[in-house]
C-alpha cells in the first residue's frame, strides 16, 4: 500500500503545482509573483533589504485558475470596481476602533470622519507594472493569500497616509477656516491622493470630510465669538455701503424737493400779487372812466382817510344832521349844534 499512497501523494502535488489553486473572479486582478533565480541573505542585503521585484517574474490575472501558492509563488487579489472607505470615530462592523482623522489648526484640534472612493484603473495600459510597483512601494507582498490586498493596505498604513494632505492644508488655517471650506479641503486630498498614487496605479474618485468638524468647547466658544464678530463687521459694512448712501440720498431729496417747494411758493406769492396788481389797476381805470378823474382822487384821498382812521387810535363818532351835542359835564357843559 505504501508505493500507491507516494503515487497519488505526487500525482495530487503535480497537479496542484500545475494550476489547482483558487479561481481568480472576473472581479478581481490577481499579481502572481514567481521566484526566479536564487534569493538568500546575500542578495537581501545587496538590494538594501527591500523587496525590489527584481528577481520575480510577474502575472497579471483574472477570471482565471490563478497557480497554488507555495513559498516561491505569491499571489496578491486586488477587487475591481469602486471601493468605499470610511475612517469615522464610531465603531462599525469594518472598524471598532476610533478612526477619525484629528489635525492641528490655528488655535487648536480639529477632528472629523472622511469617506473614500477608489480604485484600481484598468484604463493604465501599463497597469500591471504600476500595481508591481505599488507591491513594491509598500511591501504588499506580505499580503499574499489574502481576500483583499487594498482592504488591507486601506485598514493598515493608509490611514496615515491619508492624513497627510489634510495636515499640510490646515497648517496655516483658522479652525474656522476649515469649518467654512470643506469644499476645498476636499479638493486639495483628492489631488493630493491621485497625484501620489495614480502612478501605483490608483485612482481617486471621492475624498471627502463625512461629518461636522468636531472641536473642543471652549475652542467652539472662540469660534462662536469671531462669528458674531464677523457677522456685526458685515453688518456694519452693509451699513456703510448700502444704508448710509440711501440716507445721504434721501436728504439730498428732501432738500431739493423743500427748494422745489419754497420756488413753487414764491412764485404763487408773486403771481398773486401780480393778479392783485393788475386787478386793482383795471378797478381804477373803470373808477376814472365812470367818475373823472378828479373825482377819483377826492375819493382815493377820503378811501385812505377813513382806513389810516380804522386803523389808528383815534375816536370817531357820527352824529345825524341837526343833532345837539352835549360837550363837558354838569355846570361847564355846552352844546354844540351839528347844524
Amino acid at each position: 500500500m505504501r508505493p500507491f499512497i507516494v503515487i497519488c501523494i505526487v500525482l495530487c502535488v503535480g497537479i496542484m503545482v500545475s494550476g489547482c489553486g483558487k479561481v481568480v473572479e472576473q472581479n478581481e486582478i490577481a499579481l502572481v509573483f514567481k521566484t526566479m533565480g536564487k534569493r538568500d541573505i546575500e542578495l537581501a542585503k545587496k538590494k538594501g533589504g527591500q523587496d525590489v521585484g527584481d528577481n520575480f517574474k510577474v502575472e497579471m490575472l483574472s477570471a482565471v485558475r490563478a497557480p497554488i501558492e507555495t513559498p516561491d509563488i505569491k499571489i496578491l487579489r486586488f477587487p475591481k470596481g469602486v471601493q468605499s472607505y470610511k475612517f469615522t470615530g464610531r465603531s462599525s462592523l469594518e472598524s471598532r476602533a476610533n478612526e477619525e482623522l484629528c489635525v492641528d489648526a490655528e488655535g487648536g484640534k480639529v477632528c472629523f470622519d472622511i469617506v473614500v472612493h477608489m480604485y484600481i484603473d484598468e484604463s493604465f495600459t501599463d497597469l500591471k507594472d504600476r500595481l508591481v510597483k505599488f507591491a513594491r512601494a509598500y511591501q504588499l507582498r506580505q499580503y499574499s493569500n489574502q481576500a483583499n490586498v487594498l482592504s488591507k493596505f486601506i485598514s493598515g498604513r493608509f490611514r496615515q497616509i491619508l492624513r497627510q494632505p489634510f495636515v499640510q492644508f490646515a497648517a496655516d488655517k483658522r479652525a474656522l477656516d476649515l469649518v467654512r471650506n470643506k469644499t476645498e479641503i476636499n479638493k486639495y486630498a483628492l489631488k493630493s491622493l491621485n497625484d501620489r498614487f495614480n502612478e501605483l496605479g490608483l485612482r481617486f474618485t471621492m475624498v471627502s470630510i463625512s461629518s461636522a468638524i468636531r472641536v473642543n468647547r471652549g475652542q467652539q466658544e472662540r469660534m462662536n465669538q469671531i462669528v458674531i464678530q464677523d457677522v456685526k463687521r458685515k453688518i456694519l459694512k452693509l451699513k456703510n455701503e448700502q444704508l448710509l448712501p440711501l440716507t445721504t440720498e434721501i436728504a439730498k431729496i428732501r432738500l431739493e424737493g423743500e427748494v422745489l417747494a419754497e420756488q413753487a411758493i414764491n412764485k404763487a406769492k408773486a403771481d398773486k400779487i401780480r393778479m392783485i396788481t393788475e386787478a386793482e389797476k383795471k378797478r381804477r381805470k373803470m373808477f376814472i372812466d365812470l367818475i373823472g378823474k378828479k373825482h377819483y382822487v377826492d375819493f382815493e384821498t377820503m378811501m385812505s382817510l377813513v382806513k389810516n382812521l380804522e386803523n389808528g387810535k383815534t375816536s370817531l363818532t357820527i352824529v345825524p344832521e341837526g343833532a345837539r351835542v352835549i360837550i363837558g359835564q354838569h355846570s361847564s357843559a355846552a352844546y354844540l349844534n351839528t347844524k
